[in-house]
């Protein structure tokens, strides 16, 4: 009896219904393993993602502070983003109105982030030309004067203290007009109910596929 049930089993795994069942299991199991692995891809990018914007908001809360008191100082808000890479990872959690949210976000800091390095580097270059302007101005001052260096000296003196009491260094009102403006309407995530969603799918257990 032992022997006929032995052969039956035997008989199964040498069947082609045997390894059609196997390979079903195969399948599966690399399904699975995919869909775990797709779950803690994005689980792992929405980290990300919302460790972005928790920094980028911070930055923003300073610029605010700075522009208050009329320091338009660069400050970097986004050094890297992620969003637009992996966003379509998150097509299914969000509708069309919450895509749009966060994309305006991103957005918006980006281009605040570019108006606070122009006006930085227009600034550098309105100094650096003054720079230039003083010493041309000084070359000029020891040329007229080269045979009468005291004479020099007065006028050099005069002249560096006119230029030290003047310290404004002209900018073009468009980068702070442009700053102010943008300021108000960026929106933040964390505060959000996207916000709190992008959190839900950063802790979300992994095991959870569907």
């Amino acid at each position: 009896m032992i022997n006929i049930v032995w052969h039956g089993i035997l008989s199964f795994f040498k069947s082609q219904s045997f390894i059609g069942f196997a390979t079903l299991l195969a399948g599966m199991g690399v399904y699975i393993a995919y869909k775990l692995q797709k779950k803690d891809d994005k689980k792992n990018y929405a980290l990300t993602i919302l460790s972005e914007i928790k920094s980028a908001e911070k930055a923003i809360d300073k610029v605010k502070d700075n522009v208050d008191r009329g320091n338009f100082e660069y400050i970097p808000i986004l050094p890297e983003t992620n969003w637009d890479k992996y966003k379509y990872l998150f097509v299914k959690d969000f509708d069309p109105d919450g895509l749009n949210y966060i994309d305006s976000f991103f957005s918006a800091c980006l281009k605040c982030e570019k108006l606070l390095n122009d006006f930085h580097q227009n600034s550098m270059h309105q100094l650096n030309q003054k720079a230039a302007n003083v010493q041309e101005k000084l070359v000029e001052l020891a040329k007229e004067n080269q045979s009468n260096i005291p004479e020099y000296q007065n006028k050099k003196q005069e002249f560096l203290g006119i230029v030290t009491r003047e310290g404004y260094i002209y900018s073009p009102n468009y980068f702070k007009l442009s700053i102010i403006k943008l300021l108000p309407r960026i929106n933040f995530i964390t505060s959000s109910s996207y916000g709190e969603k992008l959190k839900e799918i950063s802790e979300k257990r992994i095991w959870r596929i569907l």
